[in-house]
């Protein structure tokens, strides 16, 4: 569970989340299912489903706010102004996986750490 804890750490500290990011990983999909789980081992001492809700309800603020125009970042956090004014990073010219493969490949990773973390 030490794994889970620190994964959960490193997701929890991430601060340049992007629509895009949530979307392509579907990550909150995978949130969603950590918190509805009941069993989980040592739940009391690490929180791990109040964390995953916490973290899918910070992100839904998030799109939210970028929906209605305001500045913050998906951790919550107010953006800097001077980053809000940085354009963003025009595209490489690389040829990339589809992505149809990407998404089955990330959903189906996602839905792994979902039934590991209910099997631990």
């Amino acid at each position: 569970m030490a794994t889970y804890d620190s994964l959960f750490k490193t997701i929890e500290g991430y601060s340049t989340m992007t629509i895009e990011a949530l979307q392509y990983s579907k990550i909150g999909k995978v949130m969603k299912k950590i918190a509805t789980l009941d069993a989980i081992p040592r739940n009391d001492e690490l929180r791990i489903t109040d964390r995953a809700s916490k973290l899918m309800h910070e992100w839904q603020e998030f799109i939210e706010g970028q929906a209605n125009g305001t500045t913050t970042q998906a951790n919550g956090a107010k953006k800097p102004e001077s980053a809000a004014a940085v354009p963003a990073p025009e595209k490489e010219d690389k040829p990339e996986e589809k992505p149809e493969e990407k998404k089955e490949e990330v959903a189906a990773e996602g839905e792994k750490v979902a039934e590991e973390v209910a099997a631990a």
